[in-house]
């Protein structure tokens, strides 16, 4: 048949909003997205239709394309057909399993035979199964000026494949450092590179082992946990760059501008917390060591260089506000940090910044008028709120120096900010001490902050709090508490412990025990049943 009088054919049967060539959503991998970007929670008369047409059959790889792209856009599926000569039904039912979303139905197939129309190759559509956009989009700055594509990328370019190696060996772990070069030019070197290729390639790069090992075992990675931040905003802008011609620039900035913190979160070190680097200098046992730790006291501020380095003006800030999205502060403890109130000013100064979201990760534990009011004048503000757990738990795990009740106070004080421009969201990160009650962690946010959203992340490193290194005690203890519970994350953990092979606990009690003697204060007393379940084969 004819491609106009298919075109007829279908017309009388339906009103057809649009009428696409698959091969013209094959070009560039954002090409169906603005097609149908104009449809997005459109409501359809009943006898309206998108009409999808080819002589040729798609792979599955387009029909997971077209079904995600449907979804993304909150259009209903009984209003999207595709007609082609071959059975597709099985390809649609598949993509509909992964990404139909909360519709009803599957894209409906119907058979027709048409003249030949332009091949459909797949090749420049990229698989949401592999792909991650934070190599496309995103960086991090570390403190000490070094480079990271994101908290859990490892360097595959040498012998370190993983983040524990670099956390027990304090090893700088960087594809570039902004004191060296601009944060442009790090961003365009050989390994950011390589690494878009890998994506582009459908491989799953070993530097991301982390995020892999994660989905793997039935957890939500970093990568899957960040798609819905940007929706479909990578697969409309990003993924269509070319990694050896495009110059990239980043869109979405994470940056440690101090380690200045007044919490000793024990599954954190010195580079990241001054807190603790003040605790390991105290007990140190030889002078390097104690030289070491002073310097991350004094000398960690991204913002107020060391004499003869460049500062984060001349190397990120202004390269980089002409195109940003978001930049995030990391900590340490942002809010306590004196030389920001500084940085935030100058981004406010730029006409840039009222296309800036801002972000920040806070403990809970400290209010500044001053940030805040600073905050408050960008485009839109995330507020991430790490608390893992409640009470004295909380107290425990975090080293926290703030009784809870007045960390709840301040937790109070962010949640009455919460807008349309405000966007207060609960981050807790999962590790063996917490896993076994997090449950009334989630509810505690259910009760009290109902609406809010909560974000969880895992812990890789360091590897004794990491919930796939666990005694078969305590992995038996988790599964039989999490794999009938109504909660998606918490019967994902269940089953995690069901994956993962069980380990000696000795590691994890002499830390616990190290630290208790330290601080003067006892975690087996505040985590009886897992504790007890660690000190067991």
């Amino acid at each position: 048949m004819h491609i106009q009088q298919f075109k007829t054919n279908v017309s009388e049967q339906y009103d057809v909003v649009k009428f696409i060539d698959i091969h013209d959503i094959t070009d560039k991998h954002s090409s169906v997205f603005k097609l149908l970007e104009d449809c997005s929670d459109r409501a359809f008369a009943p006898d309206q239709r998108v009409v999808f047409f080819s002589s040729h059959e798609p792979s599955q790889l387009l029909c997971n394309h077209i079904q995600r792209c449907v979804s993304e856009l909150g259009i209903d599926n009984g209003f999207i057909s595709i007609h082609c000569p071959h059975d597709i039904q099985a390809s649609l039912s598949t993509a509909f399993n992964k990404y139909g979303g909360t519709t009803s139905a599957m894209i409906a197939w119907q058979h027709v035979d048409l003249d030949d129309t332009a091949p459909i190759p797949d090749d420049k559509i990229y698989s949401f199964e592999t792909m991650c956009f934070v190599p496309f989009t995103s960086t991090k700055i570390h403190v000490n000026g070094d480079v990271e594509v994101c908290c859990k990328h490892g360097d595959c370019t040498s012998s370190y494949n993983n983040r524990e190696e670099r956390f027990d060996n304090y090893e700088p772990f960087a594809v570039g450092n902004v004191n060296d070069q601009t944060l442009t030019e790090v961003i365009n070197n050989d390994v950011y590179k390589d690494l878009r290729h890998q994506f582009k390639q459908g491989l799953r790069p070993k530097g991301c082992q982390n995020c892999w090992n994660t989905e793997d075992l039935g957890g939500t990675s970093m990568r899957q946990m960040l798609y819905p931040k940007l929706k479909i905003g990578a697969d409309l802008e990003y993924f269509d760059f070319d990694p050896d011609g495009d110059e990239f620039r980043a869109r979405h900035v994470h940056i440690t501008p101090s380690n200045l913190c007044n919490f000793k979160c024990r599954m954190c070190v010195g580079e990241s917390s001054s807190a603790i680097a003040l605790e390991e200098m105290r007990f140190a046992k030889d002078a390097e060591s104690k030289q070491n730790f002073k310097s991350m006291i004094k000398d960690l501020s991204a913002i107020r260089p060391a004499p003869g380095k460049p500062d984060i003006y001349a190397t990120v800030l202004d390269p980089a506000m002409p195109h940003l999205k978001s930049f995030h502060l990391l900590g340490g403890e942002p809010v306590m940090m004196p030389d920001l109130p500084d940085m935030l000013r100058y981004m406010l100064a730029s006409e840039y910044h009222k296309n800036i979201q801002i972000g920040l990760n806070t403990n809970g534990s400290y209010w500044s008028d001053e940030i805040v009011d600073l905050l408050l004048q960008f485009n839109l503000v995330d507020v991430l709120l790490s608390i893992d757990d409640i009470k004295d738990r909380f107290e425990i795990q975090r080293g926290s120096p703030v009784p809870w009740n007045e960390v709840v106070d301040i937790i109070n004080r962010w949640a009455k900010l919460s807008s349309d421009a405000v966007n207060i969201i609960f981050f807790p990160t999962i590790s063996i001490q917490n896993v076994l009650y997090l449950d009334q962690l989630f509810d505690f946010f259910e009760q009290n902050y109902k609406g809010f959203t909560v974000t969880t992340a895992y812990l890789e490193s360091p590897t004794h709090l990491s919930i796939d290194q666990m005694t078969q005690t305590a992995k038996d203890l988790v599964y039989n508490k999490y794999h009938n519970s109504a909660h998606p994350e918490l019967k994902s953990i269940a089953m995690r412990m069901a994956e993962t092979e069980a380990v000696d606990g000795k590691k994890f009690i002499d830390e616990m025990n190290k630290l208790d003697l330290r601080r003067k204060v006892n975690f087996s007393q505040a985590h009886p049943e897992i504790f007890a379940a660690m000190s067991k084969r």
